[in-house]
């Protein structure tokens, strides 16, 4: 027994030994052996001394920077090796980097001389058909922006030695050459960096627009477009008002017009939906028919070119004038109205004749018609009208609000009388057409736009032709498919016997507006529809 004791004793205290070792050693307490670390500092001297970036890589990565003295401590660094590299804009390091080891004590010697790296200025200017405000784009060894001043003049200061990149940019211009590669070594660079400015051709449309719908309500919008001539794709828009107020511009590039043989096609992401426009042979005068950009509402869009070197007579330009009008309104009521007019010498506007669908109207009372330096039409006696005067100084095409309705006005001042009255003259038109019926029981043929060709035989009959689109199904379906005989005064007044069309030709027989109202029969009913239709050729 006694020898038994014993071996139990030897064993418990061999287990309370291992026990304190492990416990020692932090073996199943959970704990480790904390290494030790150790710090890498050093000084920057020389040209510059404060502010003065280090970076640390290797064994770590770390980032901090020298104090007043110069002086950097990297702290809490283990064993290991590491790069010492000192970075300062305008400064060299002598040396460029220090790879230092640590190795169970802290190292103090990663020091660094600091010179001053010189620097040169490049220099260039830019003319050509513009000079002053152009941005100027430096890239490569460096990367600034600066701006040319109003004579044309551009520098940029504090360049080191290396090669760069110069580069003109303004909206609107192109520049040759593009852009210029230069090396700059020991020297300012004066020579190598001009250019020459050239405008890009450029076209702009004054744009209006009438927008209706099934139910009474309306709209119209009118606004300034310029596109890249070269691309068709917008450059800018500006002076955009609709009838709500809103002064909203689709942005620069979210639109294109492109033309082909006269039909001009839109796209991009502020182009209204199922569009059909047509321009004249004289490149100056658009018409066509679309859905908004919602594709919920019909849409007669009219535009006119502003011609670069236009100039405006203030005073003589509308006065003294004989003209004929013709307007579609939407909204609260829904007809279209056409006239005759003339204006004394001072812009006075009489009215001789108001015709609506129901007949002869008492003629309203337009006060002045007046035009400004840009060509902007206004007529005193209805205070939100805007339109613009075309170049020939024959056409204003404008909208406005009246009450509760929307409308939209095509005016053609008269100038001709040796049109040859007769017959229609045989031609062949692309007609965008805005229809709207005065009442709305019936579903389908509430509003609409309509685009065709117009053909007149050698008799003058004319005829509506098979490529008849509608955004309506009931129109679609109701292409006249009867001729109407058409004549044509002096004056360049036209007429048609089947129908109460009355229209009016330009000055160079290129675009022919008109109104109409033509019935559509569905289920039974009977019902006007009024049209306001533009056409060109």
């Amino acid at each position: 027994m006694n020898r038994h004791s014993a071996s139990i004793r030897i064993v418990l205290s061999l287990l309370a030994v291992t026990f304190l070792f492990l416990v020692s050693c932090g073996g199943g307490g959970g704990g480790g052996t904390v290494l030790p670390t150790y710090s890498i500092s050093g000084t920057v001297s020389g040209a510059t001394q404060a502010g003065v970036t280090i970076n640390l890589t290797g064994a770590a990565t770390a980032s901090t920077v020298t104090g007043a003295d110069g002086t950097f401590t990297f702290t809490g660094r283990a064993n290991g090796t590491y790069t010492v590299t000192p970075v300062r804009a305008g400064y060299a390091f002598n040396p460029v980097s220090r790879v230092v080891v640590v190795s169970g004590a802290n190292i103090t010697s990663a020091n660094f001389a600091a010179t001053a790296v010189p620097t040169y200025s490049l220099s260039g200017f830019v003319d050509g058909d513009i000079a002053a405000g152009v941005t100027i784009d430096l890239t490569g060894a460096a990367t600034q922006s600066t701006t040319t001043g109003a004579d044309g003049k551009f520098t940029f200061a504090g360049l080191a030695n290396g090669t760069y990149t110069v580069a003109p940019v303004m909206a609107g211009y192109t520049f040759t050459p593009a852009n210029a590669n230069i090396t700059i070594h020991d020297a300012d660079v004066t020579t190598g960096a001009d250019f020459q400015a050239i405008a890009k051709p450029m076209v702009t449309w004054k744009e209006f627009v009438l927008t209706t719908s099934a139910s009474s309500a309306g709209s119209w919008r009118r606004r300034t477009l310029t596109f890249d001539a070269s691309t068709g794709i917008l450059f800018t828009a500006s002076s955009c008002l609709d009838s709500s107020g809103s002064t909203i511009c689709p942005i620069a590039g979210s639109l294109t017009w492109t033309s082909s043989s006269g039909v001009i096609a839109e796209n991009g992401s502020s182009a209204d939906s199922r569009v059909h426009m047509t321009m004249t042979s004289t490149n100056n005068f658009i018409a066509g028919t679309s859905s908004s950009a919602s594709g919920s509402y019909p849409q007669l869009r009219i535009a006119l070119k502003v011609v670069p070197g236009t100039v405006y007579d203030t005073i003589n330009d509308l006065r003294n004038k004989s003209f004929v009008f013709h307007e579609m309104i939407v909204g609260s009521a829904t007809k279209w109205r056409y006239g005759h007019g003339s204006t004394d010498g001072d812009r006075l506007v009489t009215l001789a004749s108001q015709i609506e669908p129901s007949g002869a109207t008492t003629p309203d009372n337009w006060g002045t018609l007046n035009v400004d330096a840009a060509g902007v039409v206004t007529i005193s006696g209805i205070s939100t009208f805007s339109g613009f005067l075309a170049n020939d100084k024959k056409t204003i095409v404008g909208t406005y609000t009246s009450g509760t309705t929307y409308r939209q006005m095509i005016l053609q001042i008269i100038t001709r009388n040796d049109y040859p009255p007769g017959p229609l003259p045989e031609s062949t038109w692309k007609s965008s057409i805005l229809a709207k019926s005065a009442s709305i029981p019936i579903i389908g043929v509430q509003a609409g736009w309509v685009y065709c060709t117009n053909t007149v035989d050698s008799s003058g009959n004319m005829f509506f032709g098979a490529d008849w689109t509608s955004d309506n199904e009931q129109f679609q379906s109701r292409r006249p498919v009867i001729s109407y005989a058409g004549s044509l005064t002096s004056t360049g007044e036209v007429t048609m016997a089947e129908s109460n069309y009355h229209g009016q030709s330009s000055d160079d027989w290129n675009f022919l507006v008109g109104t109409m109202t033509l019935d559509v029969t569905v289920g039974g009913s009977t019902i006007p529809v009024y049209f306001l239709q533009v056409s060109t050729r």
